[in-house]
């Protein structure tokens, strides 16, 4: 925790967080608060690539320019795709994880699971053992009838705090 009693940003240790990171942690703030509200598609336009890459200070590619398996490079999906190879590797893997957990929760506030399901996967991708996406993992488990997957992440124990 930084001075104060806040967490540091993710991706600093010890000093201020570079204004780029600080204005990817500024939209995603921004857009919990607006699916908070009840303003999903806000939300949704605060977390797509054109806006984060706007953050960073980069352009967004279009669809030829992203590469080969990079179809929609301007969907919300496409967390690490918009921007040019090398660049997505500035923005830290907690903020990455971060992002994509809150696009996530945006997706589901809108009930379009197969978004949300595919934002979860690249969080978990990022970091397999970060709490808040396993736990909107089996949120979305359940939602969709798999409850099987949804034990089975519980069961792990991966979901759930260590006791001190």
């Amino acid at each position: 925790a930084a001075a104060g009693g806040a967490a540091a940003a993710p991706g600093t240790e010890g000093g201020e967080a570079p204004a780029p990171l600080v204005r990817l942690l500024a939209a995603s703030y921004a857009a919990e608060a607006l699916v908070s509200l009840g303003r999903v598609p806000e939300a949704l336009a605060c977390l797509s690539p054109a806006a984060l890459a706007d953050a960073l200070g980069h352009a967004a590619l279009d669809d030829d320019a992203a590469g080969p398996g990079c179809e929609n490079a301007d969907s919300p999906w496409a967390l690490h795709l918009p921007f040019a190879p090398g660049q997505a590797l500035a923005v830290p893997p907690a903020a990455r994880c971060l992002l994509a957990t809150n696009t996530a929760a945006a997706h589901l506030a809108n009930d379009d699971l197969a978004a949300a399901d595919h934002c979860l996967h690249q969080a978990l991708a990022i970091n397999p053992h970060a709490r808040e996406p396993l736990l909107m993992r089996v949120y979305l488990d359940l939602r969709t009838g798999n409850t099987a997957g949804a034990l089975s992440i519980l069961r792990s124990g991966r979901a759930v705090p260590a006791v001190a």
